[in-house]
C-alpha cells in the first residue's frame, strides 16, 4: 500500500483493471446462467445440446447489442414493446424494495431500542416471540394481510387499502408484507449481536471507568453492532430480492422481477445488472457512514 502512495496511478490503474475483470467474470457467469435452458432443452426435451448452447450465448450477445433500438420481444405476450416498459416496471419494484428495506431498518433499530431497556424476563419473552414469527413462510405472512383487508371489508363496508394492482399502482401492502420480510431477521440479529457484545470485556472495563448504560450503549456497543450489522446486507437484500418476485406475483404487479424469467436471456443479464446496481451502491454508503462514525473497516 506504501508503494502505491508513491504512485496514485498505478494503484488507480490496478484497482482499474481488478473491477473490469470482475465485471466481466460476473457478465459470463450470468451470460452462461441465462443461456443454460438451451444446453438442457430442445423444444421440451431433456437432453445435451452444446451446439444450440453457443448459439443462444451468441444470439444473446447480438440481441443485448440490439437493445439501443429500445425494443424489447416479450415472448408469452408475444409482442415487442419499447424499453421504457422494462424502465417503469424497474422503477415500480425498486420503490417497492427500498421503501421496505428503509421502512424495516428504521423500525428494527426502533424496536431494537426499546428492547435493551426490558427487563430480563420480557426479553426472553421477545426472542422467543421472534424466534416464531422468522419461521413464518412469506406466504403465509402476505395472504394473512390479504384476507385481514378483505375480512376488514366485508365487515366495515370499507375499503381500507388497495390489494391487487389492476388499473392502478399500489404501494402500501406490498411495501408493508415486503418489509416484514426482513423485519424479524434484524430484530433477531441485533439481539444477538447486542446479547455477544454486551458478554465481551471491554464492556465491563467501560463499566468499571464509570460510564453509564446508555455511554457504553451508545459509544461503543453501537458502532460495533453496527458493523456487524452491515455483514449480513447482503443476505438480506438478496433474501429481499426473492421475497420481491412472490410480492409482485400475488398481489398481481407489473413489476421488474416478474420480467426476468418470461423474457429472454439478454433481459435477464439487463436485469441482474440492475439488481446488482443499487445493492453495490447501499454497500458503498454503509462504508462512508461506517468510516464516519469510526466503524472498524475491513477489506
Amino acid at each position: 500500500m506504501k508503494n502505491y502512495l508513491k504512485y496514485p496511478n498505478v494503484y488507480i490503474l490496478s484497482k482499474g483493471i481488478k473491477l473490469f475483470f470482475k465485471a466481466l467474470l460476473l457478465f459470463l457467469t450470468v451470460l452462461i446462467l441465462a443461456s443454460m435452458k438451451s444446453l438442457i432443452f430442445q423444444q421440451n426435451i431433456f437432453g445435451f445440446y452444446p451446439f444450440e448452447f453457443f448459439n443462444t450465448i451468441k444470439t444473446t450477445i447480438e440481441n443485448l447489442y440490439s437493445l439501443k433500438d429500445g425494443q424489447i420481444f416479450i415472448s408469452h405476450m408475444f409482442k415487442t414493446i419499447s424499453i421504457s416498459y422494462l424502465t417503469k416496471a424497474y422503477s415500480y419494484s425498486m420503490t417497492v424494495l427500498f421503501s421496505a428495506l428503509f421502512l424495516g431498518v428504521i423500525f428494527a433499530f426502533t424496536f431494537f431500542y426499546m428492547y435493551i431497556w426490558l427487563p430480563l424476563k420480557a426479553k426472553r419473552l421477545v426472542r422467543k416471540i421472534i424466534s416464531i414469527l422468522e419461521t413464518l413462510p412469506d406466504v403465509l405472512v402476505i395472504m394473512s394481510f390479504q384476507f385481514g383487508v378483505i375480512y376488514l371489508y366485508k365487515k366495515t363496508g370499507l375499503k381500507f387499502l388497495q390489494i391487487y394492482s389492476l388499473n392502478t399502482e399500489v404501494y402500501i401492502m406490498p411495501i408493508i408484507c415486503l418489509m416484514l420480510v426482513p423485519l424479524f431477521m434484524l430484530i433477531r440479529i441485533m439481539i444477538t449481536l447486542f446479547d455477544e457484545e454486551y458478554g465481551k470485556q471491554y464492556v465491563d472495563f467501560a463499566r468499571a471507568k464509570g460510564l453509564s448504560h446508555l455511554e457504553v450503549f451508545t459509544k461503543h456497543v453501537v458502532r460495533n453492532i453496527i458493523y456487524s450489522f452491515t455483514q449480513y446486507l447482503s443476505i438480506i437484500y438478496w433474501m429481499m430480492i426473492t421475497s420481491l418476485i412472490l410480492v409482485e406475483y400475488l398481489f398481481l404487479i407489473k413489476g421488474f422481477t416478474l420480467l426476468l424469467y418470461r423474457v429472454s436471456p439478454e433481459i435477464f443479464i439487463l436485469g441482474v445488472g440492475l439488481i446488482l446496481l443499487p445493492y453495490s451502491f447501499i454497500i458503498l454508503i454503509v462504508k462512508l457512514i461506517g468510516r464516519k462514525i469510526g466503524v472498524p473497516q475491513h477489506g
